[in-house]
């Protein structure tokens, strides 16, 4: 049979749907079985099935539409007047055969849709949505509407490791957000502040040793009291913005100046075991924040020069 027009045994004629240019369904025009009229702003209409959509959508207000007047033999008219037509098109296009793939060009369109209506579609738009490389607050909100919890503690993980609670409460679309949603967000910024904390303490511990005589044969010439001990002082940005020096105490390192710098010995053995500590501490990404800003001060400052040259 054509795909234009076909006609049935005894010579009426059945009208099947348009197709796109990659051969999906338009929904433009009735065929035989279209029992279900979509009307939207604009005077725009999809022709559909009540057996598709019943089956692919869980909302339980529009079964209850889908279920009126089942009697009737004319189709069953529904008006969607807040909802996008092109939207519920490519909707349409993905429900049915053969089933057009949902991808980062048809998320955005489609998303609101399959999260308001509970439509089959969820698992491809929350794995599309995760595929991001890098999360804004929108990207959060659609993660709301798509009912996808999962999607919504990963995106706020992302956003509260990318930047500080004041710089998010700036921006109009947390506003935008619910408050379940919201809670989510400052949850996770007190769960990285606690991680923040735990691996401060760590490094704390790691340098710990250091203030200990750690020469047992030549203890005798250090002079610090191993029942005196300094702080170690980490620089930290609050939320803020502001950066903040806090003090670790019982975790410094021995002063040069409080050990016998005319021991040889002395002074090759603590300088070893410095080494050692500082090794395990880069190991264990102790400094990664200060070699990245470094990396950073070194490009800019290799641009100024180069413009500088120009």
């Amino acid at each position: 049979m054509s795909k234009k027009a076909g006609k049935k045994e005894g010579g009426s004629k059945v009208t099947l749907p348009k197709e796109d240019e990659h051969g999906y369904s338009n929904f433009s025009e009735p065929d035989e079985t279209t029992n279900v009229i979509l009307n939207f702003a604009g005077n725009k209409k999809l022709y559909a099935h009540k057996d598709v959509l019943l089956v692919k959508c869980e909302s339980s207000d529009l079964h209850d539409r889908l279920l009126q007047d089942a009697s009737s033999k004319d189709p069953l008219e529904l008006t969607l007047q807040d909802d996008s037509y092109e939207a519920w098109l490519e909707v349409c296009k993905c429900l049915y055969p053969p089933h057009k793939p949902i991808n980062q060009d048809n998320l955005d369109i489609v998303l609101p849709v399959v999260g308001k209506y509970k439509i089959a579609l969820k698992e491809k738009c929350e794995e599309q949505l995760l595929e991001k490389k890098e999360f804004e607050l929108k990207h959060l909100k659609q993660a709301e509407e798509l009912g996808s919890d999962m999607a919504c503690d990963k995106i706020a993980e992302y956003l509260i490791k990318e930047n500080t609670m004041s710089d998010l409460e700036k921006q109009q679309e947390l506003e935008e957000l619910n408050d379940s949603t919201k809670a989510k967000l400052y949850r996770a910024r007190i769960l990285y502040l606690q991680d923040e904390r735990t691996r401060l303490d760590m490094a704390a511990a790691n340098l710990y040793g250091l203030t200990k005589p750690v020469i047992p044969a030549h203890g005798r010439c250090l002079s610090v009291d191993t029942k005196r001990f300094g702080y170690l002082c980490i620089t930290t940005i609050d939320d803020s913005g502001k950066k903040r020096r806090e003090q670790h105490h019982e975790c410094a390192l021995i002063n040069l100046n409080e050990i016998n710098r005319k021991c040889k010995d002395c002074l090759i053995n603590y300088g070893k075991e410095c080494h050692r500590q500082l090794c395990e501490l880069d190991k264990n990404g102790a400094f990664n924040h200060l070699k990245k800003k470094f990396e950073s001060e070194k490009k800019a400052g290799g641009k100024s020069k180069a413009g500088a040259k120009k």
